[in-house]
């Protein structure tokens, strides 16, 4: 009895052990909870939303294919290359069909489906649910005021599946995954259809499958001949070709540079020199690191098959054929166009929204994250011996570059953080859990029950942090306004000219309004008698010369009153 009592003891003590390590798994799961209400319950006005339901209801009352706009005086009957059209139809289908707040809750339903993305690109990068829910709640909790209901919040959705597939084809063991891949091509569809960030989607897998070609060609003799110096080739011929100045444009001189007869854009060259210096250092951190792809070159093919398809069957059939590639360029190569707050840089905290500083602490904690994984493992690592950890557990130059790519985009332009966050939280959870590995044995279960125990704690400051601001934004706020439904509540329909909007919505006016393009969307939507100067469609419809113009009359400060006349 002697001997079987210390036995008895010990399983005793294990199973209680168990039981608390089983508690304590709760923090994350709240913590993730918490964090997606936090994520998605964002209250702020959002223009958008009115112009993408009058454009909805434009496309469903059509007897064709709207593509010209109709909405302003100024630029009547010019095309409109409507890229959310997808989006605008959805939303107006739910606005009309079942309910205005039908809106909202499909809006939230996307949220919830980014987050959950999230949470299944980290699982399948790094095999740990309780790291998975930690970092996926970094990602719900840095993603509030970017999902309002909107399109872009479709694309955020897009880009989330197209993340968690391409994590699920990196996380694969022996046995190969196909369902990543046949699913890209209902999403590729869907996505040109829906939102124009569709064309980074398409990057995105164009630099997946070049990282398989860099790596499966370095091993060959004289890779230089087949990956580096044709392809350095490729870069300087697209590069060049697309840096000329088309003969209709009517850049500024400061961008311009002669190359003997031909105008080109300088900062397109500079990119050019950019994207050659970064191939090239891409290619020789690859050749010496001599990594081996995951996946076969048999679903390579399968990837590149669906690319393509998916690209042809979106300028076959789409409304704007091969216009819809390429008319994303007049927004990134305008500096105007740029002058919103959501396109301000992430350095600049002075401006007022999107706030960047859950950006920046984010960022800072997973950096810090791993720095204290990468010195636990150097001080640490003689504790036990090395674990092996499963196979797919890996990473490679494509990561870093991802990281680098959400990283910049962010820093060149605020709306991109979530782009980072869904990128980031996969890969910076992988190498905290290759960092680990050697130190798993020793301190990993005590590692694992400090961060679920401050999950728990965290999760409870967020779910109530969380629960006072609804109240106060969606009901206290609206005490003087109870009539308002949910979507005018979401979307800060007080803070709007509501008043003479309705005054011309009851008179049914046909009027030619100058009024500030964040109100201009209400008219689209609410008065369809009535033409607007401008609105909220500046980067897809009006030029830079029109922009400038209605900043001249309403947004420039001591503007001379000889001039705003002779503008109106």
């Amino acid at each position: 009895m002697n001997a079987e009592a210390p036995s008895y003891a010990t399983a005793r003590e294990l199973a209680k052990a168990d039981r608390f390590t089983a508690a304590l798994r709760v923090g994350p799961v709240l913590l993730f909870l918490a964090a997606m209400a936090y994520g998605m319950l964002e209250v702020h006005s959002a223009n958008d939303t009115w112009i993408g339901l009058a454009a909805g209801r434009q496309i469903l009352t059509a007897d064709e294919f709207p593509t010209t706009d109709t909405f302003s005086f100024t630029f009547f009957g010019k095309v409109w290359y409507n890229q959310n059209w997808l989006s605008h139809l959805g939303q107006y289908w739910l606005y009309s069909r079942i309910s205005p707040n039908a809106v909202v809750y499909a809006n939230w339903t996307l949220c919830v489906g980014i987050f959950v993305l999230a949470l299944l690109a980290c699982y399948w990068r790094s095999g740990t649910w309780v790291g998975a829910l930690l970092a996926a709640s970094f990602v719900a909790l840095g993603c509030r005021d970017f999902l309002n209901p909107r399109p872009a919040t479709t694309g955020f959705f897009c880009l989330a599946s197209l993340w968690a597939l391409l994590s699920a084809l990196e996380g694969q063991g022996k046995r190969r995954r196909w369902w990543p891949i046949v699913l890209f091509l209902p999403l590729l569809l869907v996505w040109g259809n829906a939102h124009g960030s569709f064309i980074f989607g398409y990057s995105v897998l164009g630099l997946y499958i070049g990282h398989w070609f860099v790596a499966r060609t370095i091993h060959a003799r004289h890779s230089w001949a087949f990956s580096l110096i044709p392809i350095l080739l490729l870069i300087i011929a697209i590069g060049i070709t697309s840096s000329v100045v088309p003969p209709d444009a009517r850049p500024h001189a400061a961008d311009l540079w002669k190359l003997g007869a031909t105008t080109l854009y300088w900062k397109k060259l500079l990119f050019v020199g950019v994207v050659l210096l970064a191939y090239s250092g891409y290619w020789t951190v690859v050749r010496r690191s001599g990594p081996r792809p995951v996946i076969a070159d048999r679903q390579v093919i399968g990837i590149a098959a669906i690319v393509a398809a998916a690209l042809v069957l979106t300028v076959v059939f789409g409304p704007f054929g091969i216009h819809n590639f390429t008319h994303g360029d007049k927004i990134a190569s305008s500096t105007m166009f740029r002058q919103v707050s959501e396109w301000h840089p992430a350095y600049l905290f002075g401006s007022a929204f999107p706030p960047v500083w859950r950006f920046w602490t984010i960022l800072g904690i997973g950096l810090a994250a791993l720095l204290g994984c990468g010195l636990l493992r150097r001080f640490t690592a003689k504790m036990s011996p090395a674990q092996p950890g499963p196979p797919q557990v890996h990473t490679s130059v494509f990561d870093v570059a991802i990281v680098l790519i959400g990283l910049l985009m962010t820093i060149w332009a605020r709306r991109f953080a979530p782009i980072f966050f869904v990128f980031g939280a996969p890969v910076f959870l992988t190498w905290s859990v290759l960092l680990l590995r050697p130190v798993a044995a020793s301190l990993g279960q005590h590692l694992q029950r400090a961060a679920m125990a401050g999950a728990g704690l965290f999760a409870v400051v967020v779910g109530v942090y969380t629960a006072f601001e609804a109240r106060a934004e969606l009901v206290t706020a609206y005490a003087d306004y109870p009539q308002l439904n949910l979507l005018e509540r979401v979307t800060r329909y007080d803070t709007n000219s509501h008043r003479a909007i309705q005054y011309l919505e009851k008179n049914r006016l046909q009027v030619n309004l100058l009024a500030e393009w964040a109100q201009a969307g209400l008219v689209m939507l609410h008065v369809p008698t009535a033409r607007v100067f401008i609105d909220g469609r500046a980067q897809q419809l009006y030029s830079e010369e029109h922009y400038r113009r209605y900043c001249t009359l309403l947004v420039a400060k001591d503007t001379p009153r000889f001039l705003m006349l002779a503008t109106l």
